[in-house]
């Protein structure tokens, strides 16, 4: 109940939310989230699980406790919201700046969950550090979702890569152009030029030694799909919901994943 209360509220604030059954479950996926609501099973000490969480999650993500009333270890979250779960605690807990939210959240465990969120101020540990930029590849991301901008632009930023943004395939075509990428990101479905033309365009404006890798981002997986990517020119195919070391496959040099 708490779980499916979490995800309507999230859903309603535009937050890509992904269900995990366990803390255990996140490590693998630990990267590819901008925050953590955390459930509270009866048998869970808060604290512990507050330091499990901060040892696995990149600096920046937000743990929220969706917590009992009375529990212990309320401080040792960014915020700790009791049921019923309200949208404006919720939003309140997750929004680090104003105007700004979590573009994408997962939700663990069990648990139960008055009305306004507590909050004791996010961790400050430090920015992960990148790579020396010539060691790194150069990523065009083409993406008119801004929800989706946002998720994939973190991706990116958490394995030491700055891309650029293209919000349609016109500016795709015309920042492809005029910089050498390695890589470019490829959402399929856009308004005006989607992206299986764009990518033709950009196959016939650069020719075949000047062949950036190119990757279509859909949320469709079909195999008929695929093939019309592939006959477009693309090199590889990524599912949404985007998994962070799928991403990283495509986007890495083979040495450096």
């Amino acid at each position: 109940e708490l779980r499916r209360m979490a995800r309507a509220t999230l859903k309603a604030l535009d937050v890509v939310a992904t269900t995990v059954t366990s803390i255990a479950d996140l490590e693998s996926e630990a990267a590819a989230f901008d925050a953590v609501l955390v459930g509270s099973p009866a048998d869970e000490d808060p604290a512990l699980a507050a330091q499990t969480l901060a040892d696995m999650l990149p600096a920046g993500v937000r743990i929220v406790r969706l917590g009992r009333h009375g529990e212990a270890g309320r401080r040792r979250y960014d915020a700790w919201i009791p049921r019923p779960v309200r949208r404006s605690a919720l939003e309140g807990a997750l929004v680090v700046e104003e105007g700004d939210s979590p573009a994408q959240a997962a939700v663990t465990a069990q648990g139960s969950s008055s009305p306004d969120a507590q909050t004791d101020g996010a961790r400050t540990t430090p920015a992960l550090a990148s790579r020396q930029a010539d060691s790194m590849p150069r990523v065009l991301l083409v993406e008119d979702n801004p929800v989706n901008q946002r998720v994939a632009l973190r991706m990116l930023e958490r394995i030491g890569i700055q891309a650029d943004l293209a919000k349609d395939g016109g500016e795709a075509i015309e920042a492809a152009a005029g910089n050498e990428y390695d890589c470019i990101l490829m959402d399929v479905q856009m308004p005006g030029i989607d992206g299986l033309e764009a990518t033709r365009r950009i196959r016939q404006d650069r020719g075949p030694t000047r062949r950036p890798r190119i990757v279509a981002m859909t949320a469709t997986a079909t195999t008929e799909d695929k093939q019309e990517c592939l006959a477009a020119g693309m090199d590889g195919y990524i599912s949404k919901p985007v998994r962070m070391e799928e991403l990283k496959s495509e986007v890495m040099p083979s040495d450096a994943v």
